[in-house]
């Protein structure tokens, strides 16, 4: 079921294992909330990419099993 934003510009953030950890839109009337996502995706050294929204709901965001057991050990 389509809400026509389908196609509207959004961010995923992928770790280097490639699981998709976050997403952001790209929401013209709010680009300080885009930017903020970004930025955070950036400290935390995650690669970005550009899609849809349509695709972000498609594939949806994923726990990183690889990371998280990484992070742990490191604890």
């Amino acid at each position: 079921m389509s809400d026509g934003r389908e196609m509207i510009p959004s961010y995923i953030a992928r770790e280097k294992c490639g699981c998709v950890v976050g997403a952001v839109v790209d929401d013209p009337d709010h680009p300080q909330r885009t930017k903020e996502g970004l930025l955070e995706f950036v400290k935390d050294g995650l690669i970005i990419e550009r899609v849809t929204v349509g695709w972000v709901r498609e594939h949806g965001l994923e726990q990183c099993v690889v990371h998280s057991t990484m992070e742990t050990e490191e604890e």
